[in-house]
């Protein structure tokens, strides 16, 4: 029978693993705990720690053992997508998101279509049912997964293919936004050049060329870090390399499933050193990670990884930062490059922009300004006019990149304050109105994360805590101070399907409450 995604995920890092959540109160986490969960969190990062993937399982879960093709190359990958469907049919993160949900179930259905075990025949059933009532559901939904409009038609041919009775009529919108994607790739062919969509190449199924695919590789053995794109391939031919990228993929879950992205070590490293300043924490064991960023920079930029995937605008801009911030003598010229006609891009050929790569540019250009490192008034202007068109209620922001207009916003606030005041002058109002009784906030449900972000925001605007954003504050750190030993956070970081990269929230809620501690004096 079918069970329910909420069971806690156990992961092989030894800092993830789950401890139980002692009863505490605001003050019961000590500036002593805080530093031993910053050195653990900074001793534990290697190459990325983040959520499984239904979609990238899905993928990888089909793959024959070479040595034996009646045998599967990753049995327990199996195991994990029946574990992991939902009640009402679906795969995909335990927050309900329309693209996510849709992809992600899509994806399981093909996998598991043509298997005759009554538990298999039973969860196709139960997929099935729920596409027919929510195949529409991702027109009203703003969180587009990666690729949304390129992968949806893959699986609904597939599934064509297959004889599953599906409403293929209801995706046409899905087939236009398709074309629109791939006018914008590159008109010297998808082959010539590394480009993002490498990260997503399986979405040309039959189409693919097999005798050119082999450029796009990765040193790792990878194609774009992507273990489904790389499933895809392996299970188009043998592939030593990317079979054991696969393997290692897999061995980094204790339940056999496959991340969306790996390795993502530079994009963990970025956010968990971001999420960590400014505080007074002494952050023993920082020096290496500095260092490792320092020697990927390279005159294009940085991405997510040092190899298999191109620079990106927000990798890029927040290595900067972090490196000035400690010191660090750093050219802006790469982050310069990704500026468009009415914003920053994250990357070439995108078809939307990102709120937060704006924010983290605009919070970047303005230290750097103020510390004599150029002059950037009109990158500066043209930001602020992206943002205030973005805003929303006049008072928050959503992301491509991120679920939760809480993340959004805390970076806005974070790039804004001091420079535009009136561009956030109604957050905080909105933050003080949308927290929860229990102290918590969060667009869903109440999360740990998201109060991070709250906490961050608010400490941003009114470092002083005066009038209702003291208690608001107090009540919000007493909910973190609660669960501060609880790891098993929801998926509210949008890939392929949404994820959770674990070390990036955790040096979130140990900033917030730092930083909240250092607002106080105590």
């Amino acid at each position: 029978m079918a069970t329910m995604v909420m069971a806690p995920k156990q992961h092989a890092t030894s800092w993830l693993l789950r401890r139980p959540a002692p009863a505490n109160n605001a003050g019961s986490v000590s500036r002593a705990d805080l530093a031993v969960a910053t050195r653990q969190l900074l001793r534990g990062m290697r190459d990325g720690a983040m959520s499984e993937s239904a979609y990238d399982t899905a993928l990888v879960s089909a793959l024959r053992s070479p040595r034996d093709p009646a045998q599967l190359a990753f049995p327990a990958s199996l195991g994990w997508l029946r574990q992991f469907q939902h009640d009402d049919g679906s795969w995909g993160g335990r927050i309900p998101t329309a693209h996510d949900r849709l992809v992600s179930t899509l994806a399981a259905l093909v996998r598991l279509a043509d298997l005759r075990e009554d538990w298999a025949v039973l969860a196709v059933r139960q997929a099935i049912a729920w596409v027919w009532h929510h195949a529409g559901d991702w027109l009203d939904d703003p969180h587009e997964t990666i690729a949304f409009e390129l992968l949806v038609p893959r699986l609904l041919d597939e599934a064509q293919q297959l004889g599953l009775p599906l409403p293929f009529d209801a995706f046409a919108p899905v087939m236009a936004l398709r074309d629109d994607k791939l006018r914008r790739l590159p008109p010297e062919g998808f082959y010539a050049q590394p480009t993002t969509i490498v990260h997503s190449l399986e979405f040309l199924g039959r189409e693919l060329d097999w005798s050119q695919v082999r450029r796009l590789q990765g040193a790792n053995g990878a194609y774009g870090n992507s273990p489904s794109a790389t499933a895809y391939v392996v299970g188009g031919g043998r592939d030593a390399e990317a079979e054991a990228f696969l393997r290692r993929v897999v061995s980094v879950s204790l339940n056999g499933g496959a991340c969306t992205v790996y390795p993502f070590e530079i994009f963990e490293k970025n956010w968990v050193l971001y999420n960590l300043w400014p505080t007074t924490l002494r952050l023993a064991g920082l020096r290496p990670h500095l260092e490792y960023l320092q020697d990927s920079l390279q005159p294009a930029g940085v991405g997510l990884s040092r190899e298999g995937l191109v620079p990106d605008a927000d990798d890029t801009v927040v290595a900067l930062l972090v490196l000035w911030r400690h010191g660090y003598i750093i050219d802006p010229a790469a982050v310069l490059a990704f500026e468009g006609e009415g914003c920053f891009r994250s990357f070439p050929f995108e078809r939307t922009t990102s709120t937060t790569v704006n924010a983290h540019v605009l919070e970047a250009l303005r230290d750097w300004q103020a510390g004599g490192v150029g002059r950037y008034a009109p990158q500066i202007t043209k930001i602020l006019a992206y943002l205030r068109d973005e805003r929303r209620g006049g008072a928050y922001w959503f992301d491509k990149w991120h679920v939760s207009p809480y993340y959004a916003t805390a970076q806005v606030v974070l790039g804004a304050c001091g420079l535009a005041d009136e561009l956030v002058a109604g957050t905080g109002r909105w933050l003080l109105e949308t927290q929860r009784p229990d102290g918590s906030w969060g667009w869903y449900t109440g999360t740990a994360e998201e109060t991070a972000y709250a906490l961050q925001s608010l400490l941003t605007l009114a470092p002083e805590a005066e009038g209702l954003i003291g208690p608001a504050l107090a009540r919000g750190a007493a909910y973190l101070s609660a669960r501060f030993h609880d790891t098993d956070y929801p998926e509210l970081w949008v890939g392929k399907g949404l994820y959770t990269p674990y070390a990036i929230v955790r040096s979130a809620i140990i900033g917030a409450l730092q930083r909240y501690r250092d607002a106080r004096g105590g």
